[in-house]
This record gives structure tokens, sequence and C-alpha cells, in this order.
């Protein structure tokens, strides 16, 4: 996905050539160009390779723990999650990420966390449900003040109750998340 200035070049009288700028491209992962002469009825060639990283966070939604629904003091199952992304859409890693309860809206067990490099990640700690019908979380961030996420859930008892439990490691925090996304949805 990446492009070249110049995709032709001819050496100059020390046996250089140069395709000029080369923009990396969108996504995260190497990038690589190869450099091939003609000469001498045989094809020679040369590779350089370079890394594409994530570019500066653009962008912060909620990743999982919205919409959930418990009584009166109970943990609820889901940590609530925000996903950073650069402008691309890339995972986004070390961006400070500090979770608040709103009054009468519980508590959480973790306010603060970093987004993780390779998920984009960041959890708040485990949401106790404070008195308030419909209560609320927010997650800021300093690296992005102006995109405030907010999670909401309310008094009352779920439909089903999915107990989510995961073996070992569990997986990625990225599939972690993937499925309890889908336990918080399907107990809705």
């Amino acid at each position: 996905g990446g492009r070249l200035a110049s995709v032709e070049a001819v050496s100059d009288t020390a046996g250089l050539a140069t395709a000029g700028t080369w923009t990396l491209g969108q996504q995260l992962g190497p990038n690589t160009v190869r450099a091939s002469a003609v000469g001498l009825g045989a094809v020679q060639g040369v590779e350089f390779n370079a890394f594409g990283l994530a570019g500066p966070p653009t962008t912060m939604r909620v990743a999982v723990g919205d919409n959930q629904v418990g009584p009166e003091g109970a943990v609820l199952p889901f940590a609530p999650a925000v996903r950073v992304t650069d402008g691309f859409g890339n995972n986004v890693g070390g961006v400070p990420v500090t979770f608040t309860a709103a009054a009468r809206s519980g508590s959480l067990a973790t306010t603060s966390a970093v987004t993780d490099s390779a998920s984009g990640l960041a959890f708040a700690g485990q949401w106790t449900l404070g008195t308030d019908s419909v209560q609320s979380v927010v997650a800021q961030s300093t690296v992005l003040p102006t995109q405030g996420v907010t999670f909401r859930a309310r008094l009352g008892v779920a439909r089903y109750n999915i107990d989510v439990r995961f073996v070992g490691a569990g997986g990625s925090p990225a599939q972690r998340a993937s499925v309890q996304r889908a336990a918080g949805r399907w107990q809705e």
C-alpha cells in the first residue's frame, strides 16, 4: 500500500540510482521495495524493508462493557474498555485513559489504564453498580481531550446470565474483548 516518488531511475556516474521518497502504507506491518537492475543478460536485485507503525491516536470508541444490566450493588460481568486507533484504523498503544463513574453510578476497581500496543484496548476495573436507575462511566484521555466515551448500565435483571470463563491466558486482549462483547449482546 505504500508508494515511491519514482518507479524508474538511471544510475549516476557513481553507480547509484534512487527512487526518491518512499511513503509507507497505511497499515501496520512490513513494507518492501525491490530494486532490480538489468545487465549482462541477468536480473540482479536487492530488497529494502521497513516496518510501518501506527500513527498518532485520532479516535477512541467503546470496545466492550456498554449497555449492561444488573441489580444494585452487583459487579457487572464486563469491565468497560475503549479502543484507540489512528487515522487509518490501526490500534494505538501507550495511550493513558481515565475512567470516572458518575454520581450514584457505583464504583470501579481500577480507574486508569494504558492502551495495549497490540490491541489498542484499555480496560477499567470491575464496575459495581450504584443506586441510580441509569448509570454511567466516562472514559477520557489527555491525548484525545475532545473525545470522551460514555458507558451506560441500568438497574434490572438481565434476560440471560452468561458467565464467561477464559481457559489459560484466554487468548489475546482483542479476542477476550470480542467474546465479552458477544456475551453482553446475548444477555440483552
